[in-house]
């Protein structure tokens, strides 16, 4: 029993190494369901992995949309275009 658990232990271990590193959350977090995201999240943190478990949040709420769980960022508002030409105003501009 004792070569099984550690066969297990190992294998997490690797894993969350391979998955604590930054560079694979920003490269990967935003095809992450929330859910996905929120699993993996919870063992890196039960692993002792908090930082890296915060970064792939933080990675996978850029990509969410408003109203999904991670989003982050404010409402796009519609803002009506300007022409720059209307603050010359000159006649040829018109």
């Amino acid at each position: 029993m004792t070569e099984t658990t550690t066969r297990e232990q190992v294998a997490v271990d690797e894993f969350v190494d391979v998955w604590a590193k930054s560079g694979l959350a920003f490269d990967t977090a935003g095809s992450l369901t929330c859910r996905e995201a929120d699993a993996l999240a919870n063992l890196l943190a039960a692993h002792g992995q908090s930082d890296a478990a915060a970064s792939w949040i933080e990675q996978h709420g850029q990509s969410d949309d408003e109203g999904d769980t991670h989003h982050q960022g404010a409402t796009t508002d519609y803002i009506v275009p300007v022409d720059p030409m209307d603050d010359l105003q000159c006649d040829s501009c018109q």
